[in-house]
């Protein structure tokens, strides 16, 4: 991992905001050298003999580059999955603490005969009393 991206990725922590500013700074890196490698592509002055080492040795850069920076994305992108993951499981798990406690009395309700539910009641009482 490159040291500067290394210190970037640091910087941004784990703040989506940071991590997503991050990935689009990539990305615009990923494009401008898309750009330069199409121009090194359509430049006239590397068609003469003598110049195309010179043209391989540009794009060979820049390709090894563009590959650095795609293994930089794929670190930030693997980041804000891991975020979303455990955004996404703490969000289960408050609605489903929240919904819970009303689908077990709906449940209880209806799958224990009145007296059943009525002791099942009395006992949820004492222990909210109790707490």
């Amino acid at each position: 991992m490159d040291q500067i991206f290394a210190e970037r990725l640091a910087a941004a922590g784990w703040s989506k905001i940071d991590l997503l500013v991050l990935m689009n700074e990539l990305d615009d890196e990923k494009r401008s050298l898309k750009i330069a490698l199409r121009r090194i592509a359509q430049d006239p002055q590397y068609s003469m003999t003598g110049m195309g080492r010179e043209r391989q040795n540009k794009e060979r850069r820049i390709k090894d580059k563009e590959r650095y920076l795609i293994e930089e994305r794929e670190t930030v992108r693997q980041r804000l999955g891991r975020l979303n993951r455990e955004q996404k499981a703490m969000n289960k798990a408050l609605n489903r603490e929240q919904n819970f406690p009303a689908a077990f009395f709906a449940a209880a309700e209806e799958m224990l005969d009145e007296e059943q539910f009525m002791e099942l009641e009395l006992r949820a009482v004492d222990i909210l009393g109790s707490t």
